[in-house]
C-alpha cells in the first residue's frame, strides 16, 4: 500500500513548480523517399532555480502535476508526467541581445554569474510530456495509478514522484530484473512471461550494447522457463562468448561457414569484446571450443533437404509459397493443382510419404514431371526451387533423401528443437547473409508449420541478430524469403508458442508490419533522426522521449512494453546488467581449469 505522503517529493522544499502551458510541438524528417511527422504536448512547468533540482533533473524523473485545487472536485488527483528538457533561466539576460555593447555584456554576464544562489530572478523551465496515466489519492491517502489521459490546469503544483512511487508504478513483483531504473536506484522487474510470449525489439547504434542486453535478458529467461528453448541466429559471431556458460551447459553450435575442423577454427570464428579479453584473454575460448567439438555439439548446417515428406506436407509447402506470394508463387499454384487432381484421382491417400510414392513408377513420373517444371522455372535462391531440387533427387534415388556430409539441414534443426532431448539453446552462426536468410526462412517456416500441423507445445523462442538482413522495407532476392518467414511468426507465432526477438541498428531499414508486431523494446543510442521518428512513429511514441537516448551511455536503455510493466507503455530509462561480469565470474570459477574436459557437474 503505497501512501501520498510516500509517493511524492518536494526536495525539502526546494522543487517549487508550477503548471506554466501545455504547448504543441511539430518535428519533421525526410529519409528513403518519404516524409514523417511527429506531435508532442508538451508541459512548460516554471521552477524556483535550486542548484540541487538543476542535478536532480538531469537524471530521469517523473513529476505529479495537480490537476484541480482539491476543494474543486473534492479529492486530490495528479496527472503524470515525464521529464524531457531543463533548462536554466536568469530574468537579467532576458533582454540581452548582439546589440549589448561588449564591455555591457561582460558586466552583465560577470554579474549574473555570481547570483544565480542568491537572485530572485531566477527559475527553471521544465519540459515534461503526458505518460497517459494518473495519481488517485482516496480519503486514506492510499494511492493508486490510473490509466488515463489528463489535462492539469495552469498554476498547478507539481512534485517529483519518489523512487517508491516509480517502483510501485511500474515494476511486477515477482518478475525479472531488466535493468537498475536510472535516476531512482531501484531495480525494474517485468513480467517474464509477457516478455517473452509478446515480441521484443532491442534498437541501437552499434557499440551501445545490443548483445550484451539481450545475452542478459536471455539468461534471465533461461533461469525462470526451464522448458523453454531459445536459437540464437548470430550474423556477427558474438553470441558463443556472452552466452559460453549456458552453450557449455546445455548448448548446441550450428554453422553455415566454411568447415570448423578444430578447436582454433571455431575460437577464431567468434568475437571477444577488447574489454573482455583485456581481463580475462581468451585461451577459456579455445577450451570450451575443444570441449564443443569433442563432444559433437558442433554441426554444419546445409541447404539440402534432409527430412521425408508426405504428399499432404508438400501439397501444404506449395499453397503456402502460393499464399504468401513468395517468388514462384505461380509456379507453385500450378504444380499443387496438377498433382492434388491426379494423386486423389489416383486414389493416393496424402499422408503417404514421398519415398512410397517414388516406387511406383507412374506417380514417380508425373511427381519428377511437376518438379523438372518448378527447377526449370524459378530462382535457385527460391524456397520453392530447393524443395523441387530434393523431391528430384528422391524421385532418382527411390529412397529418402540423404545428406551426404555430417550436419544438419534448417529442418532438421526446427525438428530437433522441439525433440524431447533438444538442446535448451541452439546458436546458429550464419556470416553469409544470403544463406542467413535461407537458413532462417525454412527452419521458421518448418517450425511454424510442426507447431500448426503437429500441435507441439514446446515454446520457442528465436532471437534475430542484425535483423535488418532479414526483415528489411525493401525486400528483394533471399530477403524476400526470410521476410514473409519471419513476418509470419510474428504474426501467427504467439498462438503457437513460437515467439521472435529482433535486433538491430537500422530501424528505418526494417519492415514496419513486422515492427507493428512488437510489444516491448529497447532503444538505445540512435544517431539519426529518422530511426528516431520511424520508432516514434511504429509506436505511438513522444518523439521528444526519443530524442533523450542521444544522451545515453553505453549499457543505458529506453524500455517500453505494452504488456510486461505494471503501468503499460510508460517509458523508462534503463542501466542494464553487464554481461560481461557474468562470463568473467563463469571463466575464473576454478572447474574452468579441470583436466581431462571432466564436467564440473560432475565434480
Amino acid at each position: 500500500m503505497l501512501l501520498l505522503r510516500d509517493a511524492i517529493d518536494d526536495m525539502g522544499g526546494t522543487f517549487r513548480a508550477r503548471l506554466r502551458s501545455i504547448e504543441t510541438r511539430r518535428r519533421t524528417t525526410h529519409a528513403m523517399g518519404s516524409e514523417l511527422e511527429a506531435v508532442s504536448r508538451t508541459a512548460v512547468l516554471a521552477a524556483r532555480f535550486d542548484a540541487a533540482v538543476l542535478e536532480r533533473l538531469h537524471e530521469p524523473a517523473f513529476l505529479a502535476i495537480s490537476r484541480y485545487p482539491e476543494n474543486l472536485i473534492g479529492q486530490r488527483s495528479y496527472a503524470i508526467y515525464e521529464v524531457v528538457d531543463i533548462r536554466p533561466f536568469h530574468y537579467q539576460l532576458q533582454g540581452l541581445t548582439p546589440a549589448v555593447p561588449l564591455p555591457i555584456r561582460e558586466e552583465l554576464l560577470e554579474r549574473v554569474s555570481a547570483s544565480w544562489l542568491s537572485s530572485d530572478e531566477t527559475w527553471l523551465e521544465v519540459g515534461a510530456v503526458e505518460t497517459g496515466y494518473r495519481m488517485e489519492v482516496n480519503p486514506e491517502g492510499v494511492v493508486t495509478f490510473k490509466r488515463a489521459h489528463s489535462i492539469p490546469l495552469q498554476g498547478s503544483e507539481a512534485y517529483l514522484l519518489t523512487p517508491h512511487a516509480v517502483e510501485e508504478m511500474l515494476c511486477v513483483g515477482g518478475g525479472i530484473k531488466v535493468g537498475e531504473l536510472k535516476g531512482f536506484g531501484v531495480n525494474l522487474r517485468v513480467d517474464p512471461e509477457s516478455l517473452v510470449k509478446y515480441h521484443v525489439g532491442v534498437f541501437g547504434f552499434t557499440g551501445v550494447g545490443k548483445s550484451n542486453l539481450t545475452a542478459s535478458l536471455v539468461r534471465e529467461l533461461y533461469k525462470v522457463f526451464p522448458d523453454l528453448r531459445i536459437v540464437v541466429f548470430d550474423v556477427s559471431g558474438e553470441y558463443l562468448v556472452h552466452l559460453a556458460d549456458l552453450v557449455e551447459e546445455t548448448g548446441a553450435f550450428l554453422y553455415t561457414t566454411e568447415d570448423i575442423d578444430s578447436p582454433e577454427d571455431l575460437k577464431n570464428s567468434q568475437v571477444v569484446p577488447d574489454t573482455l579479453a583485456e581481463r580475462v584473454g581468451d585461451s577459456w575460448l579455445h577450451e570450451l571450443s575443444r570441449e564443443l567439438v569433442e563432444q559433437g555439439r558442433i554441426k554444419r548446417l546445409w541447404l539440402e533437404q534432409k527430412y521425408s515428406l508426405t504428399l499432404g506436407e508438400l501439397y501444404e509447402m506449395m499453397s503456402d509459397v502460393t499464399r504468401e506470394r513468395r517468388s514462384g508463387s505461380m509456379q507453385a499454384y500450378r504444380a499443387y493443382n496438377r498433382l492434388i487432381s491426379f494423386f486423389a484421382e489416383a486414389g493416393v491417400p496424402s499422408n503417404m510419404p514421398l519415398e512410397g510414392v517414388v516406387k511406383v513408377p507412374r506417380y514417380a513420373s508425373v511427381l519428377r514431371e511437376v518438379m523438372e517444371e518448378i527447377a526449370r522455372s524459378t530462382s535457385d535462391r527460391s524456397s520453392i526451387h530447393g524443395l523441387a531440387e530434393g523431391v528430384l533427387e528422391l524421385t532418382r534415388e527411390g529412397e529418402g533423401t540423404r545428406i551426404k556430409l555430417h550436419g544438419e539441414t534448417p529442418e532438421s534443426m526446427a525438428e530437433g528443437m522441439l525433440s524431447p532431448g533438444g538442446s535448451r539453446l541452439v546458436l546458429s552462426y550464419l556470416p553469409e547473409p544470403d544463406m542467413a536468410r535461407l537458413v532462417v526462412a525454412r527452419n521458421l517456416r518448418r517450425l511454424l508449420y510442426l507447431k500448426k500441423r503437429k500441435g507441439i507445445r514446446t515454446p520457442i523462442l528465436v532471437v534475430l541478430d542484425e535483423a535488418q538482413e532479414f526483415i528489411p522495407r525493401d525486400a528483394r532476392g533471399t530477403a524476400q524469403e526470410s521476410n514473409s518467414a519471419v513476418e509470419a511468426v510474428l504474426r501467427q507465432g504467439r498462438k503457437y508458442r513460437l515467439y521472435a526477438w529482433i535486433s538491430t541498428q537500422r530501424v528505418a531499414y526494417l519492415n514496419t508490419n513486422a515492427l507493428q508486431q512488437l510489444h516491448s523494446y529497447f532503444v538505445s543510442t540512435l544517431p539519426r533522426l529518422y530511426d528516431r521518428m520511424v520508432i516514434a512513429d511504429a509506436f505511438s511514441m513522444d518523439y521528444t522521449i526519443l530524442d533523450k537516448t542521444a544522451g545515453l551511455q553505453t549499457g543505458e536503455w529506453l524500455f517500453v512494453s505494452y504488456k510486461a510493466t505494471r503501468q503499460k507503455n510508460i517509458p523508462a530509462f534503463i542501466k542494464a546488467e553487464d554481461n560481461e561480469r557474468r562470463v568473467i565470474a563463469w571463466t575464473s570459477s576454478p572447474w574452468r581449469y579441470r583436466a581431462h574436459g571432466t564436467s564440473p557437474r560432475s565434480t
